[in-house]
């Protein structure tokens, strides 16, 4: 079994599925793709793989992306020949959308592990792919769907930290262009001068493409900043989880987080981003409207 991924994220739920289904060791294939970020490669490193691992450099941009991407699929079409069935990491990629129609022709097996909340608002283009998709998230296949929903079970956390805290758990928001440095950070000093009175620590739970700038802010502003060596779900697996406050914009780790929390408070922050596109503005509507749903509130910070 060949599996395709391009993010630590699906890594983890990748090995899960393998998991799931069975699949021996030495059957397991699975094809990284390293986009330079030396933070994410150091996480995929770190994950018990027990697998047979490839790496695959192949920027997000640059000339040289090009000649790389060609050999990509070359590589790909190669493995794809050798395995009975394919995990897709993120559908959306220019990497692995030309590989589900590749598979088609070839009779081959295709699994989706879904990247995160993105899903809730591509599913809709992935109604005529014959797939399984392996998640966690609030997903049903219709009568006219050909894909199948293969629910993914998560665990609760079993250790906890004796001292309850503030976790805000951050995004690359302000690299995007969603939002200013200035503003991401005045939220985050709201947030202090909101529970200062209640909690001592206040830990801020770092992304790895956020920039060393902001994160120097991030600490000034009077956060304790946590790089973490692996997905944020596997480190509170692995180590002791905090209790008290959890804090996030449109976050898949909030939500999955608070699936497998045995209790705490969980806030999403919106209406303080400027976004590019009514598509973007539509799937991040959507990602908020599921963690309602769940139980997340909306924060709301007087100014």
């Amino acid at each position: 079994m060949l599996a395709i991924i391009e993010s630590p994220y699906q890594l983890q739920n990748s090995i899960s599925l393998f998991d799931t289904l069975g699949i021996k060791n030495k059957d397991r294939k699975i094809l990284v793709r390293d986009n330079g970020n030396k933070t994410q490669k150091k996480q995929y490193m770190l994950n018990k793989l027990n697998a047979d691992v490839m790496f695959f450099y192949l920027p997000a941009r640059g000339i040289k992306k090009i000649p790389l991407l060609i050999y990509f699929y070359f590589k790909c079409f190669y493995l794809l020949l050798s395995a009975k069935s394919l995990i897709i990491g993120d559908a959306r990629s220019i990497v692995c959308r030309p590989l589900i129609k590749l598979s088609k022709y070839f009779d081959k097996t295709i699994y989706l592990v879904d990247d995160g909340l993105y899903l809730l608002s591509h599913v809709t283009k992935l109604e005529e792919v014959n797939c399984t998709i392996y998640t966690s998230l609030p997903i049903q296949e219709t009568k006219d769907s050909s894909f199948v929903v293969l629910k993914k079970e998560i665990a609760k956390f079993s250790d906890y930290e004796r001292n309850k805290s503030v976790s805000f758990i951050g995004q690359h928001l302000v690299e995007l262009g969603f939002i200013s440095e200035d503003k991401y950070i005045f939220e985050l000093k709201k947030i202090i001068d909101l529970y200062k009175g209640e909690y001592i620590n206040f830990n801020y739970y770092m992304h790895r493409s956020e920039s060393k700038s902001k994160i120097k802010q991030v600490e000034v502003a009077g956060f304790n900043v946590i790089s973490l060596p692996t997905s944020i779900e596997s480190y509170f697996y692995e180590n002791k989880a905090p209790k008290g406050i959890f804090i996030s914009f449109y976050s898949t780790a909030l939500l999955n987080i608070f699936n497998a929390h045995k209790g705490s408070d969980f806030y999403f922050i919106s209406n303080l981003l400027t976004l590019p596109s009514d598509e973007v503005i539509n799937s991040i509507s959507i990602c908020q409207n599921v963690m309602k749903l769940a139980g997340i509130c909306e924060l709301e910070v007087q100014e």
